[in-house]
């Protein structure tokens, strides 16, 4: 018995097919399309809701896959959704919490359960079968937060660019607040920069470069909204007093991560230094 790829090769020597054909390749998706339903419905002699459901089943096993990451309760709830309503809700998920600037700082309760019951209405709405799934709502945002702190843990790769002291700084705040400074750095500037797009286009101004050479970074005053937002967050304990720390890695993740400055990052660190401790 052939293989299905020892199978593909034979129809497609029998068809004179020519993948490398550039003009056909879209006649050539089709053929090729039509030999795994070939091989799979007569070669094998499989039904069609054989094959259907192979189908599914390998569809099934590459999601269990994808959500690994998750702990094991949250995997099983996932799977079930999955499976019966053919939904990855934690995409759902993710691109609700995607508007929440704050997320990846939270560290308390009320924070979490707040959140979920917001993200608990918006999805419940979309997703009917979630309606009695408040409980899983708040346990699946924990844990994306867990997945999503784990990220860039490993903060050795800012020591040759961070002073040694704010990466001690860093460390010591997911350690023991499982908080990922770095990574809520980094998904900050993304929304400050998408909502400084946003306000060019509706000014109808014109940009054809990189989008990040149109703030002025280089301001000594209120870089990147930090007026506006660390007054909200400076009562948590990890944050209280570190302004300018915060002010530096997202410094860092402009110039380094978005920008490529890093002449300037040099020349940033040189004036901001003194004032960090």
């Amino acid at each position: 018995m052939l293989s299905l790829e020892e199978y593909i090769a034979k129809r497609k020597k029998e068809d004179k097919l020519d993948e490398f054909d550039y003009e056909q390749r879209l006649e050539n998706i089709k053929t090729c399309v039509e030999y795994v339903l070939e091989y799979y419905t007569r070669y094998l002699g499989l039904t069609e809701g054989e094959n259907r459901s192979a189908i599914q089943e390998n569809k099934l096993n590459n999601y269990k896959e994808k959500i690994k990451v998750y702990s094991p309760d949250v995997q099983k709830k996932l799977i079930e959704f999955y499976d019966n309503y053919h939904t990855c809700v934690e995409i759902r998920l993710n691109n609700f919490i995607k508007s929440n600037a704050m997320f990846l700082i939270y560290n308390t309760e009320n924070e979490f359960r707040n959140l979920s019951y917001e993200c608990y209405d918006f999805l419940s709405r979309k997703l009917p079968y979630l309606k009695k799934e408040g409980e899983f709502i708040f346990v699946l945002l924990k844990d994306t937060f867990r997945i999503k702190s784990e990220e860039n843990s490993d903060f050795t790769f800012l020591k040759k660019d961070i002073k040694e002291s704010v990466v001690q700084w860093m460390e010591k705040i997911y350690y023991k607040y499982d908080i990922n400074i770095y990574n809520f750095a980094y998904e900050y500037i993304l929304k400050f920069e998408e909502g400084t797009t946003r306000i060019r286009e509706k000014d109808d101004i014109n940009y054809s470069i990189d989008p990040f050479v149109y703030y002025d970074y280089k301001q000594s005053q209120n870089l990147f909204n930090l007026d506006n937002v660390y007054p909200k967050i400076a009562h948590k304990p990890f944050i209280k007093g570190k302004r300018k720390e915060l002010e530096l890695i997202m410094m860092y993740v402009w110039t380094n991560g978005m920008l490529r400055d890093k002449r300037y990052w040099k020349e940033y660190l040189d004036k901001v230094l003194p004032y960090v401790k």
